[in-house]
């Protein structure tokens, strides 16, 4: 935050009369209509709030952005029927101009690449807000970091550099929520579970005092707690110099007749961070036994002082993307190679392979009124482990698709969202409807839809060695959602 701020202050104040502000309020009640397990969240109230402004400068435009949302979680379990947390920070903020030949875009920013919507494939820049799966609206799916773009040429021919001094990382949930990694009672289950693992006479209750004493404490872990040991662990392993925290990004991009093409290339660190278990304490897990008495000192003399830890390895990108327009069609294509690709594995380990990933779409417009868009991806691992988790191995398709369509004067519009994963079997959907009641108010109402041959993660062994998809492991996780949004 203070790097936009810094960027801010020479820009020169505007004219209250050039100035333009704007601001999003939009509060979404979310219901779980199936009880599939004990203690997931039958109800979920999430507000997001957004104020802009922006304005002009010397040699350019300064804008500045504050983005917030407040969640409550509802259960029926007795220990954790209510939590709230909320999180406060700076969306897209900085200042964008001409320095000579030079166009910049600095501060806070997102930053975008490739032609594809629902399934992208080139767009390996930016990060994403993953806490509330599906269930978060487009508009604040995004996750600003500081960076800086630099860029020369013109409409047939442009080159840009991107520079982000600290990197970005996605927000993941990590523990206590429908779409987390550990869901709700994964962790407590495990604690309960260690407690039973040893016979030693001298340990077993010992032990079991340590375990049930953990348990305790981590269900009774507040929301903005657990958020914060999230944001902590998330953090370990991250690169303290900037050299080696730093990273960046290049884009060239062309027109060729009527097609546009856009070449890009990066050296980044994973966007997802990586849970990473000690391998001493990751073999007693898998085994389920605790160490005797006599073997306890070697044991825990091989424990690495970060018994969980997290990383985010670099890898080098390069992608191609290519779009155009046929009648009514718009067709794009791309493709993408990644040196080093992150494959989660049991027991919280992570190998990488390279990477290559291929997509197509085709959207048309009938009319203002009426959109319909199809995409297709093809992901290959040319290394992949034998035991990776959630991904195809070595191929994984994927097919997405989109229908838009608006009536009664375009106050009333229709969406429906799919995604299928045909490596496993796996769907999910999203129909909402709109009303837009002015134009600065409008009520919405939808729902999130899965369908998994395979049961969703329910227990922390199913976490450690699912043999679903992504979209099997949350898939009892189905609800309905309301929503209002006010703009002014």
């Amino acid at each position: 935050m203070s790097l936009s701020w810094w960027l801010l202050l020479p820009l020169g104040t505007a004219h209250a009369d050039d100035a333009r502000a704007h601001f999003t309020l939009q509060p979404r009640v979310v219901v779980d209509l199936a009880h599939d397990r004990p203690m997931e969240d039958v109800g979920e109230a999430w507000t997001w709030m957004r104020a802009h402004a922006t304005g002009p400068a010397k040699n350019g435009r300064w804008f500045l952005e504050v983005q917030a949302d407040y969640v409550v979680l509802m259960g029926l379990h007795e220990d954790t029927d209510l939590e709230a947390a909320t999180n406060l920070w700076m969306g897209e903020s900085g200042w964008a101009g001409d320095l000579g030949p030079v166009f910049v875009r600095a501060g806070h920013l997102v930053e975008r690449w490739g032609a594809m919507d629902l399934l992208p494939v080139t767009d390996t820049i930016g990060a994403r807000d993953l806490r509330a799966g599906p269930l978060i609206p487009l508009e604040h799916a995004r996750v600003p970091a500081p960076m800086a773009r630099l860029e020369v040429g013109e409409d047939k021919l442009r080159a840009s550099v991107l520079l982000l001094p600290f990197g970005t990382a996605s927000r993941v949930p990590l523990w206590g929520t429908d779409f987390s990694m550990l869901r709700q009672g994964m962790v407590e289950g495990l604690l309960a579970d260690a407690a039973t693992w040893s016979d030693d006479p001298i340990l077993a209750q010992p032990y079991q005092r340590i375990f049930s004493g953990l348990e305790d404490g981590i269900a009774a872990l507040d929301a903005q707690t657990r958020r914060g040991l999230e944001g902590a662990l998330a953090q370990t392993g991250t690169p303290r110099p900037l050299w080696e925290a730093g990273e960046v990004g290049a884009e060239v991009q062309s027109r060729l007749g009527p097609v546009d093409l856009a070449l890009t290339g990066a050296w980044i660190r994973s966007r997802v961070p990586v849970p990473q278990l000690d391998p001493t304490l990751a073999q007693l897990v898998a085994t389920q036994t605790l160490p005797a008495f006599s073997d306890i000192e070697t044991a825990l003399g091989t424990v690495d002082s970060s018994a969980l830890s997290s990383e985010r390895p670099r890898t080098l990108t390069a992608g191609l993307a290519a779009q155009t327009l046929v009648g009514a069609h718009g067709l794009r294509a791309e493709a993408n190679y990644t040196h080093a690709a992150v494959i989660p594995m049991p027991w919280f380990d992570y190998a990488q392979s390279p990477q290559w990933t291929f997509g197509a779409a085709v959207d048309r417009a009938t009319s203002t009124r009426f959109t319909v868009l199809l995409e297709g991806r093809w992901r290959h691992l040319t290394a992949p482990p034998p035991d990776a988790l959630m991904v195809g191995l070595p191929d994984h398709l994927e097919v997405a698709g989109g229908i838009r369509a608006t009536f009664a004067r375009e106050r009333l519009s229709a969406e429906l969202g799919t995604l299928v994963d045909l490596t496993f079997s796996e769907v999910a959907a999203q129909p909402s409807l709109r009303y837009r009641a002015s134009d600065t108010f409008d009520l919405g109402a939808g729902a999130v839809v899965f369908a998994s041959p395979t049961p969703a993660a329910v227990t922390w062994t199913d976490a450690m060695d699912y043999n679903g998809g992504l979209i099997g492991y949350s898939s009892d996780a189905d609800a309905i959602w309301l929503d209002a949004r006010w703009l002014r």
